[in-house]
């Protein structure tokens, strides 16, 4: 492979046509990147895949997608993401979005291009210097996780500090790296700091990341293919190993075998090895003592949840990452959730910036007390019974609680019916079959469909008008479901005048 490296980029080096292409070849994956980012790697491979191909012209990035409904799809839902990520990694403002097959799909070809992926896209490698002396960096690396982007509070001081020592001099931290603490609270983006830092302080060295999971996968698919030899070469050449969620070993005896003899050998050629896992070493189960002890020989590091400046100051570095305008007002209510994931408080950053902007608010640019807040409080408590949820639903919209569950189709008991449903999914807890045995409705598939239809509302914003038998009422579906909330916890259920 080094070979086939030194080839290519002695043959870059010589057609300035061929740097050219590489260079285009970068921006594009650039932009797959940033794109991936803001939909999710899922959402992006299922509408952005090989069918997708990518066109920087002069002032605007072409989309060619194979056919209207797509070319349709992405640009109602997506644009905004996608003109976000051109102009972060091509300063384009515009993109268009075109149907035909004109265009190759985006491809990362030659190993020695930036972003190049482990044989089999498994893993993040790196072979050292790319063109120019660059380091190459993994497209399966998370742009925004580098140690820089790290936000730094008492709750992970420690584990920050040996990342940096680690990437920077390795030979002052004797031994292995060990950093465990739950999910999601930054362990991976660490992990990921940590190559991209190390790649830049030592541009020749070569290093891997992967998962435990990865490394279980490659170990049995070598064993089958027989092809050992190749995958221990692989493994055991780095100058830097880090490997994610070390915890997926537990109870899986050969494995565990094969990578004690990658530690040994990688430690004892003065190699690095850094993991993570959601528990500390000594409470992974069924892993072996011998390994067990090799991931206490070095440093090991907890990362705890944030506190409330910590929570702060990540709720505001997500905004910035997303170009979202949000108050102090709303980034402090929301740091006071009590919150132990950091993907816990993203995702209610984005729950919270989404429901304004479907109640209307400018697009990426939510502000102040406009800024509603999530829609979660008033769905918390003990479960409520269907009966009980039916009855007040009822006396709120003025219906007899009968009809609502013997197939009334006037559009005030519809709707009536439908937040019963949404209700019994919320607050009861019950599954989508329960929900229908008890309102007398043949199919589950029309309980799925009236939650959703509500929680599109509630999204929404959506204002309701109904009558009741003296008087004409409205209020947002959300306002419905708290009044109705409220009447169940209370335990009454007075008609409303």
């Amino acid at each position: 492979m080094a070979a086939v490296f030194e080839d290519a980029q002695l043959s870059s080096a010589l057609n300035p046509t061929a740097r050219v292409q590489a260079s285009v070849r970068d921006i594009r994956l650039s932009f797959s990147e940033e794109l991936a980012t803001r939909l999710g790697e899922a959402r992006a491979a299922q509408w952005f895949g090989p069918q997708t191909a990518l066109d920087c012209q002069f002032d605007r990035l072409v989309i060619t997608v194979p056919n209207a409904f797509i070319a349709q799809w992405i640009s109602s839902h997506f644009m905004r993401e996608m003109e976000a990520a051109a102009r972060l990694a091509m300063g384009l403002d515009r993109v268009e979005v075109c149907v035909g097959q004109k265009l190759a799909p985006v491809k990362i070809a030659s190993p020695w291009l930036a972003g190049a992926r482990a044989p089999g896209g498994r893993g993040a490698v790196s072979r050292g210097a790319g063109p120019g002396g660059t380091a190459c960096m993994p497209a399966q690396l998370n742009p925004f996780f580098t140690l820089d982007m790290f936000i730094c509070g008492v709750s992970n001081r420690m584990a920050r500090h040996a990342a940096e020592v680690l990437a920077a001099t390795p030979e002052q931290l004797p031994g292995p790296l060990f950093i465990h603490g739950h999910c999601g609270l930054g362990k991976t983006h660490l992990l990921q700091g940590i190559c991209r830092a190390y790649a830049g302080h030592f541009p020749k060295n070569q290093w891997l990341y992967l998962t435990a999971e990865q490394f279980t996968n490659e170990f049995l698919e070598a064993i089958k293919k027989s092809s050992m030899s190749a995958f221990r070469r692989r493994m055991r050449r780095a100058h830097l190993l880090v490997v994610d969620d070390v915890h997926f070993l537990a109870r899986k005896v050969s494995t565990q075998q094969e990578f004690l003899h990658t530690f040994n050998e990688l430690i004892a050629g003065g190699n690095k090895v850094v993991m993570a896992a959601d528990t500390a070493p000594r409470e992974i189960p069924d892993v072996c003592e011998a390994l067990a002890t090799r991931f206490i020989s070095g440093m090991v590091v907890r990362v705890d949840p944030p506190d409330t400046s910590t929570k702060l100051d990540i709720l505001r570095q997500l905004a910035r990452q997303r170009g979202w305008v949000i108050s102090d007002v709303m980034i402090s209510r929301l740091s006071q959730e009590p919150l132990v994931s950091v993907r816990e408080l993203e995702g209610l950053l984005t729950q919270a910036v989404m429901r304004n902007t479907f109640r209307g608010a400018e697009a990426g640019a939510p502000t102040g007390h406009g800024l509603a807040e999530p829609h979660r409080s008033h769905l918390t408590g003990p479960r409520a019974s269907f009966d009980a949820i039916l009855r007040c639903t009822a006396e709120y919209f003025g219906e007899a609680a009968d009809q609502m569950i013997n197939g009334c189709r006037s559009v005030n008991c519809s709707r009536a019916r439908g937040v019963a449903m949404y209700l019994a999914r919320e607050l009861g807890k019950m599954s989508y079959p329960e929900i229908s045995r008890h309102a007398g409705i043949k199919s589950h598939s029309t309980v799925i469909s009236a939650c959703q239809r509500i929680a599109a509302q509630i999204a929404s914003a959506e204002v309701l008008i109904w009558k009741t038998m003296d008087q004409t009422r409205s209020a947002t579906t959300t306002e419905i479901i708290g009044d109705i909330t409220s009447r169940i916890r209370q335990g009454t259920a007075t008609r409303t005048a």
